[in-house]
């Protein structure tokens, strides 16, 4: 199963971990695994391209993490991150077995 995380700060996301592999008979990789790891791939490279400051990390196959500390347009950024948070919960609907989403909110101290 992959689990996601996704922190919010006052609504905002601020950081989406993901760590787990969802599988098919035989343990190959599956479709929901792919689709949960294009589309975090791609929002942290569309981060960078738009001169966003980030942080992300793969430690370990099946882990990601993937925070936003800046980005100068909000609005844009705030676009970009509904469009993330969308194809995460179409991934999930679609692959409740093998997907599950958690929210969070991160307080204003950082923790």
């Amino acid at each position: 199963m992959v689990h996601i995380q996704i922190v919010l700060r006052d609504g905002a996301l601020r950081r989406v971990t993901s760590r787990g592999h969802a599988t098919v008979a035989g343990g190959m990789e599956s479709a929901p695994c792919a689709a949960v790891s294009v589309a975090l791939k791609s929002f942290g490279l569309i981060l960078m391209d738009r001169g966003c400051t980030v942080y992300g990390a793969a430690p370990a196959p099946g882990e990601f993490d993937l925070r936003c500390d800046r980005c100068d347009d909000l609005s844009w950024y705030t676009g970009a991150a509904d469009m993330l948070r969308a194809v995460i919960a179409e991934v999930q609907r679609d692959w409740p077995d093998q997907v599950s989403v958690q929210y969070s909110e991160e307080k204003t101290d950082g923790t």
